[in-house]
């Protein structure tokens, strides 16, 4: 029964030939379309994306409750950083189709996140040097970029030749927008000279480019990367972590490595340094108690 009287059923049934047909996967694709985020963020969004749309092929977004939330956010326990992404994009997708009237509420917001551990991964001096030995010219560029500028991969990556000027190196930081200009060192500068060398042949308007003149993509950095952990024996590196060992080393050199990575809060440059060093202090000594004869 769709309504009690002839103009109500009339409404009702108009509401379903007006309702959209597409299911959770157009609904998905439609959210990640709208989104704008730094590229590596989105790309990370965008895998997420391709897992639900596998697992709710076949639903509509009213149909989806908090338990099948739960359900497919268990099924990457193993993974928290990845079951968090997928339950964004979940509470971004519904959000979307609350919006259009499509579910009551958000049932995605019920699900609790799971409790990721903060990396504590240093590099060492030893093993940077045990990777770097393995690397390509380009890859020992690349590393090279990232520890003395202490940015993120993608920035790196994303370095035009107009951000290179006499005063030094200008970033615009793809996650937060935050600019900054890193003056120039000896080393930074030799680093820069090394790229421009090898990549002379072909010219290109970033920095780091293919045969094509085009911007290294992240993921053929990334597998060589991989290549090069498994060459020098060195277990459980992510290259992102070049950045918070730039973070730890410059800090133990008195730098101000809040400024070099650009945080503009202390709490989020915390997460950054991997300070190992044991400190020292004096035990006590027990208190002398004066007595009377």
């Amino acid at each position: 029964m769709i309504g009690h009287d002839l103009p109500s059923a009339l409404k009702s049934y108009a509401k379903i030939l007006e309702a959209p047909k597409d299911k959770m996967p157009a609904m998905l694709d439609r959210y990640i379309a709208q989104l704008d985020v730094a590229p590596a963020t989105k790309r990370s969004y965008i895998s997420a994306k391709n897992h639900l749309a596998k697992i709710l092929i076949d639903m509509e977004p009213q149909e989806i409750t908090a338990q099948d939330v739960r359900r497919i956010i268990a099924c990457y326990k193993k993974q928290p950083g990845v079951a968090n992404t997928i339950k964004k994009v979940l509470v971004g997708s519904l959000e979307l189709a609350f919006e259009e009237e499509r579910v009551e509420r958000n049932v995605a917001r019920d699900v609790k996140s799971l409790k990721t551990e903060a990396r504590d991964r240093y590099i060492t001096d030893d093993e940077y040097d045990r990777m770097y030995a393995k690397a390509s010219e380009m890859m020992q560029i690349i590393m090279g970029l990232l520890y003395l500028t202490g940015q993120r991969i993608g920035d790196v990556l994303a370095i035009r030749y107009a951000d290179i000027s006499a005063e030094g190196l200008a970033f615009k930081q793809g996650k937060t927008a935050h600019r900054m200009l890193l003056e120039w060192t000896d080393d930074l500068q030799e680093v820069v000279a090394r790229a421009r060398a090898y990549h002379q042949s072909v010219k290109g308007l970033t920095l780091l480019h293919d045969h094509a003149g085009k911007p290294y993509r992240y993921e053929r950095i990334r597998d060589q990367w991989e290549t090069i952990c498994k060459r020098s024996g060195v277990e459980d590196a992510h290259m992102h972590d070049i950045r918070a060992k730039a973070a730890t080393d410059a800090k133990k050199q008195g730098m101000d490595s809040q400024a070099l990575l650009g945080h503009t809060t202390a709490q989020s440059h915390r997460r950054y340094l991997r300070n190992k060093e044991t400190p020292v202090t004096s035990a006590l000594s027990f208190r002398k108690v004066k007595t009377t004869a």
